[in-house]
């Protein structure tokens, strides 16, 4: 169960980092927009590639059906199964299992519209949506704000961390800062360029 939750942890990392690169380059574009000049085309591929992955690593943890196995909804389903491993908490544990499970259904409207763009956009052209200028009715179809899905994956985490923390005293956080500090030196870089030329 251990590896299960570290792969886990894994992919909504990876999830995570992606979005928080994106939205962190997004943002220091906007503050040093000559800098995207440098190579946009480079920078255009990269970003699509970014927002792309996110969402179809996003949408992988909420896949529901019997060959889904690394999702949030099969952690919940083991966390369930096997309650006697949690000794003494066992009832403190059940009470937490069934507020994750009302969380998740909560978020099903959320849940929903992200797999609508990851099925009808990212990862499959829908005849309905192919279209630039019909692909404003997708995201009036499933509206999704750009906070969203950076919220629901620190929320899955504080979840994982703690049945992982019950069971084996191990907590996951994401590294945001290291992120924050290689993408401000390769801005620091750039502007140096643009700054010699």
């Amino acid at each position: 169960m251990e590896e299960f939750m570290d792969q886990l942890f894994s992919e909504i990392r990876y999830a995570h980092d992606k979005f928080f690169v994106y939205t962190y380059l997004y943002n220091r574009f906007v503050d040093f927009p000559q800098t995207q000049e440098i190579s946009s085309s480079f920078f255009a591929i990269s970003m699509d590639s970014l927002q792309n992955d996110a969402i179809i690593r996003t949408a992988k943890l909420f896949d529901k059906g019997h060959k889904s196995y690394g999702t949030l909804y099969k952690l919940l389903n083991l966390m369930e199964a096997h309650l006697d491993q949690f000794g003494i908490v066992k009832d403190e544990v059940k009470d937490k299992l069934a507020s994750h499970k009302i969380y998740y259904q909560n978020q099903e409207v959320l849940i929903n519209n992200l797999l609508i763009w990851r099925d009808k956009h990212f990862a499959h052209p829908d005849k309905k949506y192919f279209l630039d200028k019909n692909r404003i009715n997708l995201a009036e179809h499933a509206p999704m704000l750009v906070g969203d899905l950076p919220k629901l994956l620190k929320t899955s985490v504080e979840i994982l961390n703690f049945y992982s923390y019950k069971l084996f005293e191990i907590t996951y956080f994401f590294k945001d800062f290291q992120i924050e500090h290689d993408v401000d030196k390769l801005f620091m870089v750039f502007n140096q360029h643009l700054e010699n030329n």
